[in-house]
């Protein structure tokens, strides 16, 4: 057999010839289009040019195992069966009774469920939806500081109530990285299941001995149980430096070309950060001759993989080129989880147990949107999202009837959420007639506690009904009423954010009895109204200013309301709009700078 130039010896060709033929049915994602045939044929006089052993390294080519897509798969079928016979026999479901986890940036426990067709995949009553560790203790300390949303706290309980952890890891050749990853899970367990036995395994495709030794090192230091599941062990005897692999009279040559070609070609490179702990015989002197279909891993050795930086002629082209990614394991990892001190466990593990206990306590977040945020998008933030985005233009309603339309899809949302807890939290990315019209579907009749997700000068946050701080002031409302028409109607302009009152006269003319004008004492800005305890404590005022105008001055007319302040402002006065009477909310046109009549609120609603 020749390859290029070069006279394949016969000990090697039938073993070359299998590698060509595998490769060829499953091509290796990492190269260029060319055949591995012709990838051979150009590193192999680059070698010789280099005065290195080329015959040697067609030994080490010949003797890659080549691990296809579809090897991965058969493999986590095995895996998945040794998995369910384990849970068999200690009387525990596989998908029921096991925290399914894989590593950030990877698909692991995804591709077990593809390759073994299994239901469920989405369903996070089987499945938690947060799947790498990193997400999950993100999802702890935001527990930690009160900012979970419902759903993110049934994950929380779902995890916790899982006795068996399962971390995916599709390749686990030195070990290394994999056994940080054990230690944060076991730690993360002791946060979630204070007190109870977790049994954490670990599955992969393929296992190699140094791995094995250092993970089960890691299970004994810290008094952990659990096995390690794999379809395809690695041996010493798999390493290149074992002498195992190729003839005896080919393995010292095949050893001095790797540290040669190290020498040489890799240890000058010009990017080294990339190679770190990487030797002669690949990273952690792996000297593995492994190949998978995805990518080469870096144990292996770097004749296999390598590829200069400078390129051209004065470069090197491995056959199965590297590609290093982007996003490390590592760069993801939670680093400050590793930092906790066994007080700081305690104390985690503490309020988590009374959280995950608290079921039905915790609040549900529910989003409605008119129009898309810049910064924020509720589907990160809500349990349950109504988007009414799409009868709108940019802010501007495009339809005729805002009640059909908007006010009776949201009257209905909110009261079917209201159902699930006692404590919502609303996310409104909407206009202000529809945070009036949530308001009144959650009204203060429902006994409901309604935080709001507010946003402001000094950024988003949770304002809720007593969030004021001891000794804070909160400065009132100064009023102001004028006589403008006839009638029994009242027009309300809540200037909060900037004074709108001349406005609101201008448009309502005569036809309007009273105005009665809303302003800050120090004077309308966007810092006006400082949290959710001052939001509800104006909305108050403005409450009892309208009952005092309707009963002193017998206006039992429509209340027109004209507003520039907080949603938060609006949300509270909605709940209170059984006192106003019939509410006609407006909306401002900046173009061509007018105000329109948008959704009515009676008090029957």
């Amino acid at each position: 057999m020749k390859l290029g130039s070069f006279d394949v010896p016969d000990d090697g060709g039938a073993a070359l010839r299998r590698l060509l033929d595998r490769e060829q049915q499953h091509p290796y994602r990492g190269a260029d289009q060319t055949s591995l045939e012709t990838r051979l044929a150009r590193a192999l006089p680059d070698l010789q040019r280099r005065q290195l052993d080329a015959e040697a390294a067609l030994y080490l080519f010949a003797n890659v195992l080549y691990w296809t897509d579809e090897d991965g798969r058969g493999a986590w079928r095995e895996v998945y069966a040794s998995l369910a016979k384990w849970c068999m026999r200690n009387g525990l479901d596989v998908l029921n009774d096991c925290y399914w986890l894989q590593v950030a940036h990877e698909n692991d426990v995804n591709e077990v469920f593809e390759a073994n067709n299994l239901a469920g995949r989405t369903d996070p009553s089987i499945q938690p939806g947060i799947r790498n560790l990193g997400e999950l203790w993100a999802m702890v300390k935001l527990a930690d500081n009160s900012g979970c949303s419902g759903a993110q706290l049934e994950i929380l309980r779902t995890v916790a109530a899982r006795p068996v952890w399962v971390l995916f890891w599709d390749v686990n050749l030195s070990g290394a990285t994999a056994a940080k990853e054990i230690k944060r899970i076991g730690r993360c367990s002791q946060i979630l299941r204070p007190g109870l036995d977790t049994t954490i395994h670990l599955a992969s495709q393929i296992n190699a001995a140094a791995a094995r030794e250092t993970i089960a090192k890691v299970y004994a230091d810290l008094g952990l149980s659990g096995e390690q599941f794999s379809a395809r062990e690695l041996g010493s005897g798999d390493t290149l430096q074992s002498g195992t692999r190729l003839p005896s009279s080919m393995h010292q040559r095949a050893v001095e070309l790797c540290r040669n070609f190290f020498d040489q070609v890799v240890r000058n490179d010009a990017k080294r950060d990339r190679l770190r702990d990487v030797s002669e015989f690949g990273y952690r002197d792996g000297g593995l001759l492994l190949v998978r279909q995805s990518n080469c891993p870096n144990n292996s050795i770097p004749l296999l993989w390598y590829v200069s930086p400078q390129g051209g002629a004065a470069g090197y082209a491995a056959p199965f080129a590297r590609r290093f990614s982007t996003q490390s394991h590592q760069s993801a990892a939670p680093h400050d989880l590793d930092q906790l001190t066994l007080e700081q466990v305690t104390g985690y593990a503490a309020r988590m147990k009374a959280l995950c206990a608290s079921r039905g306590t915790g609040a549900r977040i529910v989003a409605v949107s008119t129009f898309r945020h810049p910064a924020e998008n509720p589907a990160e933030l809500a349990d349950a999202i109504l988007d009414l985005s799409t009868n709108f233009a940019g802010r501007r309603f495009q339809g005729q009837d805002w009640d059909t339309m908007l006010h009776q899809p949201l009257a209905a949302f909110l009261e079917k959420e209201a159902r699930h807890l006692d404590h919502l939290r609303l996310v409104l990315h909407a206009h202000g007639s529809i945070a009036f019209a949530a308001g009144a579907a959650l009204n203060l009749k429902l006994q409901k506690r309604i935080d709001v997700w507010q946003g402001g000068a000094q950024g988003s946050r949770w304002w809720t009904v007593d969030d004021n701080v001891p000794g804070q002031v909160m400065p009132p409302l100064q009023f102001e009423v004028s006589r403008t028409g006839c009638g029994e109607d009242i027009a309300v302009a809540i200037g909060l954010v900037h004074s709108i009152a001349g406005e609101v006269k201008k448009y309502v003319g005569n036809r309007i009895a009273v105005l009665l004008s809303c302003e800050p004492q120090n004077g309308p800005s966007q810092t006006a109204i400082i949290n959710g305890a001052h939001a509800w404590q104006v909305a108050q005022q403005i409450v009892s200013e309208v009952r005092k105008l309707r009963i002193g001055s017998r206006l039992s007319g429509i209340l027109h309301i004209f507003a520039a302040c907080p949603n938060a402002v609006l949300v509270a006065l909605g709940r209170q709009h059984y006192l106003l009477g019939t509410c006609q909310l407006y909306e401002y046109d900046p173009e061509p700078a007018i105000y329109t009549p948008s959704l009515k609120v009676t008090s029957s609603r």
